[in-house]
């Protein structure tokens, strides 16, 4: 009887480390792809021809081709005030609102999500060179 309750326990344990093991795998690997996914719109939102003072709906075209996760947009699109902050842009350097003239400059957040699992990556999109210099 005690070699039987020893072993009960010890299968109980191993099924619940399998069952664990399994689990944080498949998360990992959720985020892995949420994380891909979501440096991969980035990226085309990126490659997309510079628009002055764009808005979040009109990155919406590069979702399109986007796989493995349940959503994923451009929630904010913020507008460079033509000014920094050195050694880096500070919060105070972006603007909700694009205003009279747009600098150049575009902070665009991305948010990816797929179950439990979500992300929000923040990266800038700059017209050319000259562009800039003309601010």
């Amino acid at each position: 009887m005690i070699t039987v309750a020893l072993l009960g326990g010890a299968v109980i344990s191993m099924v619940g480390t399998l069952y664990t093991v399994t689990t944080i795998s498949d998360q990992q690997r959720r985020t892995s792809i949420v994380d891909a996914e979501g440096r991969r719109f980035a990226e085309k939102v990126r490659a997309m021809d510079y628009k002055n003072c764009a808005s979040a709906g009109d990155f919406a075209s590069a979702a399109s081709s986007v796989g493995d996760v349940d959503s994923i947009s451009v929630t904010k699109v913020q507008y460079w005030k033509g000014t920094f902050t050195p050694p880096q842009f500070t919060a105070g350097d972006w603007s909700d609102t694009c205003g009279a003239k747009d600098c150049g400059m575009q902070q665009i957040t991305v948010h990816v999500g797929d179950g439990n699992i979500s992300t929000d990556l923040t990266f800038v999109k700059r017209a050319d060179d000259a562009y800039l210099q003309a601010c």
